[in-house]
């Protein structure tokens, strides 16, 4: 409506008068340790037992801190230096192009995922109707995850709010935490992730 009325299309927005009422939320409810820990087992089962890629993308998610886009656009190529360096090159601005270091645990399982397929490949593969996968279909596997794991259901960014929280608490410099992912600057990581007194 702001841009109807600089056009000159409407006088007035209808919306001009509406204020506010309470306090903004800033924040999803996120995992405790324990939790997280049992969640990454249970990925780790449910990926062994369905072959299912992504629940190794919902540990890409807890481990690393990336958004669930950064995620799923992931191609084979991506995956560098024998596995230990995943290279996000693109995103939602020019902060997000950044390299993440992938835990020793999931290396061989990511590799795994790489191996023999074309360098542009969708590193977690096509979903059944060969198109890449959506959101959505994280968000689902996320969510099966905490259900078998008896946590509680969280959603994807939720698992990006857990790794900013420890990597604040085990003593990770503030703008690390920031730069990893992929902001400015740590007031957004701290307003919309990391837990308050964390």
């Amino acid at each position: 409506f702001a841009y109807a009325v600089a056009k000159k299309h409407i006088k007035k927005s209808p919306f001009a008068e509406v204020a506010m009422v309470g306090k903004m939320r800033a924040g999803k409810p996120q995992l405790r340790v324990e939790e997280a820990k049992r969640f990454t087992d249970t990925g780790l089962r449910y990926f062994e037992t369905t072959k299912n890629p992504l629940a190794v993308a919902a540990l890409v998610a807890i481990t690393m801190g990336p958004r669930a886009s950064e995620v799923l656009n992931r191609s084979v190529r991506d995956l560098d230096n024998g596995g230990k360096i995943l290279v996000i090159d693109s995103g939602k601005n020019e902060r997000a192009k950044r390299r993440l270091d992938v835990p020793l645990f999931l290396q061989p399982i990511l590799l795994g995922l790489a191996q023999g397929r074309e360098p542009l490949a969708k590193l977690f593969g096509l979903n059944e109707k060969g198109r890449p996968w959506r959101r959505q279909s994280l968000y689902s596997t996320v969510r099966r995850i905490c259900k078998e794991a008896k946590v509680p259901e969280v959603c994807t960014h939720s698992l990006r709010g857990f790794w900013a929280t420890t990597s604040v608490q085990i003593g990770t410099p503030s703008q690390a935490v920031a730069a990893t992912l992929g902001h400015g600057s740590f007031a957004i990581t701290e307003r919309h992730y990391a837990a308050p007194g964390s």
